[in-house]
């Protein structure tokens, strides 16, 4: 029988998991009794702001977040010991300076071994997430976290090519903020720009984005599909009257910011419409660690995945690898 999924005091042995440190939040991933659905569960956090303002991870944060993910584990009734869970990290633990204190202590704390994902290994589970929601060929598909832009061109052929941009909408909102403490859109237009100058340029008609902003966008548009008039509206109505209230204050924070991105985005590409379309990274890696779950259970299994590179890669490039 297939394990399900448990909340409460619980425990979900042998449910398979992925813990997701992102920039701006932390994910927990956990494969429920239809394999095919997973239960993502999601807590913000201030990673990001830190990273970005100051190059590293506090001490007072680094024991903060390490708190957070106990209570989330505590919340859902995941013990890592008995059920294998298996952490990725992205964006601001890329350019943290001490990322790897942070991750021995989540380590040593909670017996959860992380792995930093490079660009490269991101853009393949985002591929892959991408291909199976987005039917346009050629099509287009983004993610805009905290940290940087990630950018995806599906080909008619089957092919892809990505990109990253440093176009994260923390970072972004940091650089408007740097000189004078106060956010100025000035500084941060230009370094959107500079940053899509050397961006391939394919037309598009229709974009496909993931992550908080988007989601942000879908929510104050009412609709998930978006045109790029009622963009600019927000955009405008942003400027003057300052983010929706509905939006929490964080996000409230980043929403211009990020929405500056994905403005310049979709004119940069002639896109007239966005959709929104979750990818989640941790769904996708859930999918292929699947196969491996009788490995996870013990520690020596969960410690040699860990180094397999080989999950990160897209299947055209395990089947070209094993060939």
């Amino acid at each position: 029988m297939a394990p399900s999924l448990i909340t409460g005091s619980r425990s979900l042995n042998g449910t398979l998991g992925v813990l997701e440190l992102g920039t701006n939040s932390l994910k927990l991933h956990l494969s429920s009794a239809d394999p095919d659905r997973f239960e993502p569960h999601r807590v913000e956090w201030d990673v990001g702001f830190e990273v970005y303002s100051s190059r590293s991870i506090s001490r007072e944060t680094i024991a903060l977040t390490i708190a957070q993910v106990q209570a989330l584990f505590g919340e859902y009734g995941v013990e890592p010991a008995k059920g294998p869970v298996f952490g990725i990290a992205t964006g601001a633990f890329r350019d943290a300076e001490n990322t790897s204190a942070f991750l021995d202590r989540l380590y040593d704390g909670l017996g959860v071994p992380v792995r930093v994902l490079s660009v490269e290994e991101e853009a393949s589970l985002l591929i892959e997430g991408a291909e199976r929601l987005i039917p346009e060929r050629p099509g287009m598909a983004f993610d805009l976290g905290g940290g940087s832009l990630e950018m995806v061109h599906l080909g008619g052929d089957g092919n892809s090519l990505r990109e990253n941009l440093p176009l994260g909408a923390i970072r972004v909102f940091h650089l408007g903020t740097f000189a004078s403490g106060n956010w100025d859109e000035g500084p941060a237009q230009q370094w959107i720009r500079k940053g899509f100058e050397k961006a391939r340029a394919f037309r598009i008609p229709l974009v496909h984005g993931t992550g908080g902003t988007v989601k942000a966008l879908a929510q104050v548009a009412g609709s998930a599909a978006i045109t790029m008039e009622t963009i600019r509206r927000i955009e405008a109505t942003t400027r003057s009257e300052g983010a929706p209230g509905a939006l929490s204050n964080r996000r409230r924070d980043l929403f211009l910011p990020g929405l500056l991105v994905v403005r310049h985005l979709m004119e940069h590409v002639g896109a007239q419409a966005l959709q929104h379309t979750r990818v989640d990274l941790g769904e996708v890696l859930l999918s292929r660690l699947r196969p491996f779950r009788g490995a996870l259970r013990g520690p020596i299994g969960r410690s040699f995945l860990h180094q397999h590179v080989d999950i990160f890669r897209s299947e055209d490039r395990r089947q070209a690898a094993r060939n």
